[in-house]
């Protein structure tokens, strides 16, 4: 299954709930962050990620059948695939990591830096703080295993999130999804090293994949370089690179490290109660039908009136969410609150459309979706709350 791949300038968007910052009212909530209590559970010391003086390997090329998903001796071939390999890998047997973006231009600059603590028991923590010009976002996310909870903090309010994380849990880790990097870059391998950390092999890119759909956007002074062990598991990425479009030219810095391998647990944060109080809970179960996006209510809070349906495909997308052929991404909004039991239809008039309609109990005729996979976020604009993130792999629905 495909995620969402997309040149990210401010990596707290998704979780944000929209592009723009949240509104909305305190509605009580202290105006103090809440006390973290996401310290890992003690474990022994493990050894550094950091690669040490080593020795290359003779011919310091290794057969293809040695090398992990998704990486040849030339290069990746598919770069989803080792991600793919490196989540699971952080998931088995739990790591601590940590990724800064950093983004700068003419009339914007920000810096994001996300630590996540993952724990082979399932659970997870995040705390990813941004600085901007426009404001400073501070979002924290914990995972049960089960559901994810997230607390953002945005000039003194916080807007609190539950949705599921098995639906979604690379989204649900903001800070943790390092895709993008991979995709969008040109690799090729430079080096394969034994060391303490074992075999780890180093490639560069100073230029985009090819296959990548820029769009009209351009890119310059690119710059990077990954490390990967022979299971997939991604030590570290530095990338650097500029991206310009429609006159406006924003600088990109990356930089990814994995600080610990091994973590058993994390604590629950205090401040998930809340979250537990205040989130808007409900079962909700996707389909795709005759070209509708079909949702169905199972039990739970009602969704809102007012509340914005996103639909986009799972998949890479250029920088402006659209493709030569049609617009790749639309809205839809509730005209009233959808209760339990009900089922809701979310299609568009035709495939430029950016702006859909969500119909309660009655399905449309001749519909229009779009193909491939596809990403649906929930989102109250009001409150700025994700009520529910989902991927749909529609290779059994068409």
């Amino acid at each position: 299954m495909r995620r969402p791949i997309v040149i990210a300038l401010v990596a707290v968007v998704v979780l944000a709930g929209c592009s723009g910052l949240p509104g909305g009212s305190d509605d009580g909530t202290p105006t103090e962050e809440p006390t973290v209590t996401d310290t890992p559970t003690p474990i022994e010391a493990s050894t550094p990620t950091a690669t040490p003086e080593s020795t290359p390997i003779p011919g310091d090329v290794l057969a293809d059948e040695d090398l992990p998903p998704g990486l040849t001796a030339d290069g990746f071939d598919d770069p989803s695939a080792l991600v793919d390999a490196h989540n699971e890998n952080l998931a088995a047997d739990g790591a601590v990591t940590e990724l800064t973006v950093r983004t700068e231009g003419d009339a914007f600059e920000s810096t994001s830096t996300a630590t996540a603590r993952i724990a082979a028991d399932g659970t997870a923590t995040v705390v990813e703080e941004v600085e901007s010009d426009f404001a400073n976002v501070t979002t924290r996310v914990y995972l049960d295993g089960e559901q994810t909870f997230t607390n953002q903090t945005v000039r003194g309010q916080h807007i609190y999130s539950a949705f599921s994380s098995e639906r979604y849990r690379e989204l649900a880790l903001p800070g943790t999804n390092v895709r993008q990097y991979l995709t969008l870059l040109n690799y090729s391998v430079k080096d394969v090293e034994e060391g303490d950390d074992g075999t780890l092999v180093t490639l560069t890119a100073d230029s985009v994949n090819e296959s990548y759909p820029t769009g009209d956007v351009e890119f310059a002074n690119v710059s990077a370089t990954v490390v990967v062990d022979l299971d997939g598991t991604i030590h570290s990425i530095s990338a650097s690179y500029d991206v310009s479009s429609q006159g406006s030219t924003l600088t990109n810095e990356v930089e990814y490290e994995l600080q610990q391998r091994g973590l058993t647990s994390v604590a629950e944060p205090a401040w998930v109660d809340t979250a537990r109080e205040r989130a808007t809970m409900a079962e909700l179960q996707y389909s795709v039908e005759d070209g509708a996006l079909r949702i169905d209510h199972g039990s739970g809070d009602a969704i809102p009136s007012g509340a914005q349906i996103v639909v986009s495909p799972a998949g890479q997308l250029d920088v402006q969410g659209e493709t030569a052929d049609s617009v790749q991404v639309f809205s839809a909004t509730l005209q009233q609150d959808f209760e339990a039991g009900g089922t809701a239809y979310v299609y568009r008039a035709d495939a430029n459309a950016t702006t859909g309609t969500v119909a309660i109990g009655e399905r449309p005729d001749d519909p229009t979706l779009m193909s491939g996979d596809l990403v649906v976020q929930i989102v109250d604009p009001h409150t700025g709350e994700t009520i529910d993130v989902v991927e749909i792999d529609r290779e059994d629905d068409d």
